[in-house]
C-alpha cells in the first residue's frame, strides 16, 4: 500500500448534492430526498399564490391606466355641463376598452365600474376645493384588496 498516493478528488456536483441528501445510514438518502420534496412543496405553496396575486395586480394596473381617458372625459363632462352624464355614450365614452375591459357608469353618483377578467374596480369621484374631480378606487367583486395596484391603495387617485 502506497501511503504517499494522493486522495482522490470529489466531483463538484457531489458537494452540491450532499447539501440536499445527507448521509445518515441506510435511510439517509431516502430521508434526505423526502426533506428535499418537503422544502420544494413549501416553496411552491408560498410562491404560486404570490405569483398569481402579482399577475392579477399587473393586469389590474393595466386596467387602471386604460380607464384613465374615460375618467378624465367624465370629469370634463361634469365640469363643463355641471351634471352627471346619463350614460357613457352621452359623454362620448366607449363602454369597452381596446383590451376587452368593460366600463359601466352609475348615473346617480357618477361611479365608474371597470370590469376585467380578474374582477371589478370601482372608481368613485370626489371634488376638491378647486372643483376638480379626484377619483378614488377600490376593489369590487372578484378582487381582493391585496390585488389592487399601489395607486388604488391611496385614498385619492387621478
Amino acid at each position: 500500500m502506497d501511503t504517499s498516493a494522493p486522495m482522490p478528488r470529489r466531483n463538484g456536483l457531489a458537494y452540491f448534492l450532499a447539501v440536499f441528501i445527507p448521509y445518515a445510514g441506510r435511510l439517509g438518502a431516502g430521508f434526505g430526498f423526502l426533506i428535499l420534496v418537503y422544502i420544494i412543496g413549501i416553496l411552491a405553496a408560498v410562491a404560486i399564490p404570490a405569483y398569481h396575486d402579482y399577475t392579477v395586480k399587473a393586469r389590474v394596473s393595466a386596467a387602471v391606466i386604460g380607464s384613465l381617458p374615460a375618467r378624465m372625459a367624465l370629469g370634463n363632462y361634469y365640469q363643463s355641463n355641471q351634471k352627471i352624464p346619463e350614460s357613457l355614450d352621452s359623454a362620448g365614452i366607449p363602454s369597452q376598452l381596446a383590451d376587452g375591459t368593460q366600463l359601466s357608469l352609475d348615473p346617480k353618483e357618477m361611479v365608474l365600474t371597470v370590469s376585467t377578467k380578474q374582477g371589478e374596480l370601482i372608481f368613485t369621484p370626489t371634488a376638491d376645493a378647486q372643483g376638480r374631480i379626484i377619483w378614488g378606487c377600490k376593489n369590487g367583486a372578484g378582487l381582493k384588496p391585496t390585488q389592487l395596484p399601489p395607486s388604488c391603495r391611496n385614498t385619492e387617485n387621478q
